[in-house]
């Protein structure tokens, strides 16, 4: 997922507007400023707008597998990964 896409996500603002957010320098990835619009942070990185503390998001994975008869025998056909974010926390700093 990309950048804008992954801060438009966390409720930050439309994708357009982080856009603008990291055209501006205003993203941090690690603590690193990120102006790369390709960029895809993973759930493993700490990614800030403007030095904000960091929050903690919450998401309701489930899985939607089909499956096809044929013969008399039950196939898996694909999954799909539905993501819904539920709440979003600010976590307490030290």
């Amino acid at each position: 997922m990309r950048l804008n896409r992954f801060l438009a996500a966390a409720g930050v603002g439309s994708r357009r507007h982080c856009d603008e957010l990291i055209a501006a320098s205003r993203v941090t990835i690690n603590g690193k400023v990120c102006t790369n619009f390709s960029a895809q942070p993973s759930a493993d990185d700490h990614v800030k707008v403007d030095g904000a503390a960091r929050t903690l998001m919450i998401a309701a994975i489930r899985y939607l597998d089909a499956f096809v008869k044929h013969d008399g025998t039950w196939f898996f056909t694909q999954r799909k990964l539905m993501v819904d974010w539920t709440e979003t926390r600010t976590l307490a700093t030290s």
